[in-house]
């Protein structure tokens, strides 16, 4: 899986790094010549070609073309390998969260002696497992707006006991320990004080990874429908 704007003997030195019988090209609208090239000479390696289509200086945009045909290949076995080279970094960074997210391996190409290019293998690290509490958390804010106070929270979430210390929890306290150990470390949530109160907003990066929740294994929580009488903010 490589995305367009590297040279095409780059991408076929990725290619044959790596040898799959499938092959994803990410272009630009309307396609690129190289990525035409490459198919042209990897025809009879293959037995399966796809191209998708994104604005590759967008993240979001070329994470939402691949998440489908990665979903597709998951359930038929095929895990991904990412070229990441490209100058287009926004595209890399999604070929790169597409094998975090999708249990796949990364490699990058890069000049060589004399002319030549060498193959650089990348690490590919997990992503942070979120428990599922903190998802609904993420839930809950989006749903009213985008903040509410820490205390609202509470009782918006439905919390896993998890022993007698659970227990003697209050909800509010099992929120903030959810948003102080996951979400706010992570970037997911921001915190103010308001008199004695706590506010907790989600921000963008908290949206995205609402957005693709079902990539951390969540589907809609089933605290949703104890959430159509939401806590209004006061």
């Amino acid at each position: 899986m490589f995305a367009a704007g590297a040279s095409v003997d780059w991408i076929k030195a990725g290619y044959s790094e790596v040898r799959s019988s499938v092959a994803v090209a990410v272009t630009a609208w309307g396609g690129a010549p190289e990525v035409s090239e490459f198919f042209d000479w990897a025809g009879p390696l293959i037995a399966r070609g796809e191209v998708v289509e994104a604005d590759l200086s967008d993240f979001h945009s070329v994470m939402e073309g691949l998440e489908p045909l990665l979903e597709e290949l998951r359930e038929e076995g095929v895990r991904p390998y990412v070229n990441l080279t490209t100058p287009h970094q926004p595209a890399s960074m999604a070929l790169y969260a597409a094998a975090t997210f999708f249990g796949g391996r990364a490699l990058c190409v890069a000049p060589g002696p004399g002319g030549s290019v060498r193959i650089v293998r990348v690490p590919v690290l997990p992503p942070r497992e979120l428990p599922e509490e903190a998802v609904q958390i993420l839930e809950a804010l989006e749903e009213l707006g985008g903040s509410a106070f820490l205390g609202d929270l509470g009782q918006l979430v439905e919390f896993r006991e998890r022993g007698a210390r659970d227990r003697r929890r209050s909800r509010a306290s099992n929120a903030n320990y959810y948003v102080k150990t996951y979400l706010r470390p992570m970037g997911l949530v921001l915190v103010e004080r308001v008199g004695k109160r706590h506010r907790v907003s989600i921000t963008e990066e908290g949206r995205d990874v609402l957005a693709r929740r079902a990539l951390y294994g969540f589907p809609p929580s089933r605290a949703a429908s104890r959430r159509a009488e939401a806590v209004p903010l006061r």
